[in-house]
């Protein structure tokens, strides 16, 4: 499977919308998360490739990230390491996250952008993601097990699964609080 860019992606969803139907705005969703008071490592399911019934996406295909914004406040002390990542593998046991994104969040607020041109493809093959290269992985992490609910947009309940777009918040030093939001803007491939 060939990565294509924004703009054949909006061709092809162009080409595939049904006129006149007020529902069809073609592939592109959001989901949003605010969390407050975070004082301990946590970890998040920002997108449930599996569910769409509470995730507003068509079955078919990867996950395409065409955007994250994230805002951290500063901390009330200690210092707090971001990462984002998409689910590789897991089963009742534990699982296991390639992350491609990571941010040190320290004394200072912190905004972030993540805005590739062409989007990032999280398309898993053999346990591994097929467009992204990385050594930090989060290896046989029972949060991260098929049978564990974490919180999501969706609310509290929401069981990781392969293919979904994750969040860990990991607790480096200290012990402070900060608050977050995180807006992701993505497609499907």
């Amino acid at each position: 499977m060939t990565q294509r860019t924004k703009a054949e992606r909006y061709q092809q969803d162009l080409k595939a919308a049904s006129p006149g139907k007020m529902w069809n705005y073609g592939r592109s969703f959001q989901v949003h998360l605010e969390v407050t008071g975070v004082e301990a490592t946590t970890y998040y399911i920002l997108i449930d490739r599996s569910d769409i019934t509470n995730f507003p996406h068509p079955i078919e295909g990867p996950i395409i990230i065409d955007r994250i914004v994230l805002n951290a406040e500063e901390p009330t002390a200690g210092v707090f390491e971001i990462n984002f990542g998409v689910i590789v593998e897991n089963d009742g046991t534990n699982g296991t996250v390639h992350n491609f994104i990571g941010r040190l969040n320290d004394t200072n607020p912190h905004d972030m952008i993540c805005d590739p041109p062409a989007g990032i493809n999280l398309e898993i093959a053999s346990s591994k993601p097929v467009w992204v290269l990385t050594n930090i992985i989060d290896a046989d992490n029972v949060i991260w097990k098929n049978d564990e609910t974490l919180t999501s947009p969706a609310g509290a309940a929401t069981p990781p699964g392969v293919g979904d777009l994750v969040m860990s918040v990991v607790e480096v030093s200290g012990a402070g609080v900060f608050d977050f939001s995180v807006l992701v803007e993505y497609s499907i491939g």
